[in-house]
């Protein structure tokens, strides 16, 4: 669903020179379809195109488990242990070709940025609260929020020292330090190659999304914050999604196997489950 979003200082028109204090800025037009789809006006101060280090790859390599019958599976994953970071710690429950669901309660912060360069994410935050620090801006987040987060967007998560899901008023400064137990985060994070998008049958011919939709504009909280001078314009944004204003749908669908898919290519069919 695009809509014109803008943060910071911007040009009267897209691809003129634009200064800051007499020091021209790098006009960046970030999309994944060149000119045609959802895109990015970013300017920089130093220009994005700067690399720092080449690092080799990490192999990604799975084990996957194959039961030797099909049944129901319950997950306990509550008493997982804390562990890694928010990206690092993440640990993949099940996948196929376009989908990955992993889960993550990290023991630490990040303490620096990444980048997904390969597919959208979702990250539902189970508990916890704090700020995702993105090149568009900052988006705070709170448990019970789904956060969108697509493809290409440089982001850091910055926990709120002693939310442990809104729960403990004050934090250890060790904890505070570390992310440990005085700021207990827990998230569900769903990644695809494919792009994210509110399902047709929620929007009108315009876009618009309509009356029987589950959400509304209302629930969509772009970033509300820009410290570093930058500005934008109409884009795939980070997004928060609040849980509580979700409401029920005014009718009834058929079984969504009974309906179209709302995205080309492969149906979503089977699920690869990682070892117990």
């Amino acid at each position: 669903m695009p809509f014109y979003q803008r943060l910071g200082d911007v040009p009267r028109k897209r691809h003129v020179q634009f200064r800051d204090n007499g020091t021209l800025l790098t006009e960046e037009v970030m999309g994944l379809e060149g000119f045609t789809g959802n895109e990015s006006i970013l300017y920089h101060l130093q220009s994005p195109c700067r690399v720092m280090e080449l690092a080799g790859f990490e192999p990604i390599e799975r084990e996957e488990w194959v039961p030797d019958q099909h049944a129901h599976r319950h997950f306990k994953t509550f008493d997982t242990e804390p562990a890694g970071d928010e990206i690092t710690g993440r640990r993949l429950l099940m996948w196929n070709d376009d989908v990955e669901i992993s889960l993550c309660r990290p023991s630490g912060s990040m303490d620096y940025f990444f980048r997904n360069g390969e597919g959208d994410e979702v990250i539902f935050v189970h508990e916890g609260s704090g700020t995702l620090e993105t090149i568009f801006g900052e988006l705070p987040y709170k448990d019970g929020d789904y956060v969108v987060v697509p493809r290409g967007t440089t982001y850091r998560f910055k926990p709120q020292a002693g939310s442990a899901g809104g729960k403990a008023a004050d934090a250890r400064p060790e904890d505070r330090a570390s992310g440990g137990a005085g700021a207990e985060q827990r998230y569900l994070v769903f990644e695809t190659p494919g792009l994210i998008e509110i399902p047709r049958r929620y929007r009108n011919q315009y876009g618009q999304l309509l009356e029987g939709a589950p959400y509304y504009h209302r629930d969509i909280h772009p970033p509300t914050e820009l410290h570093t001078g930058r500005g934008l314009g109409r884009l795939s944004l980070p997004l928060d999604v609040l849980d509580p204003r979700l409401r029920a749908d005014h009718r009834p669908y058929p079984p969504a196997a009974a309906l179209a898919p709302d995205v080309p290519g492969p149906e979503l069919r089977d699920l690869l489950v990682l070892p117990a």
